[in-house]
């Protein structure tokens, strides 16, 4: 288990990936897949590990489809909008 200000500041850094997600920073769709995968690891045996491996999963399609930039990211958004809502309101 985690202490709850590890917990904080990965959620944090989770809300700000989602947050540039949304912002559509450059490769941002790369980066927060890659660091949900990591913080899913890092909650291993939490109420957060499968909420964020799922998330990062839903990230790694959406990069793998056919179609635009836009249209991809709009497919991250949708994927990672209720995990987007459950950090915010844990924070």
């Amino acid at each position: 288990m985690i202490d709850s200000e590890t917990e904080k500041r990965l959620l944090e850094n989770v809300l700000n990936a989602l947050d540039d997600l949304y912002d559509r920073r450059d490769r941002a769709e790369c980066w927060t897949e890659r660091l949900l995968l990591a913080t899913s690891v890092a909650f291993h045996g939490t109420q957060w590990e499968h909420p964020m491996a799922e998330a990062a999963t839903a990230i790694r399609l959406s990069l793998r489809g056919d179609g635009t930039y836009d249209a991809k990211n709009t497919a991250a958004l949708v994927a990672t909008g209720d995990l987007r809502l459950q950090v915010a309101r844990a924070l």
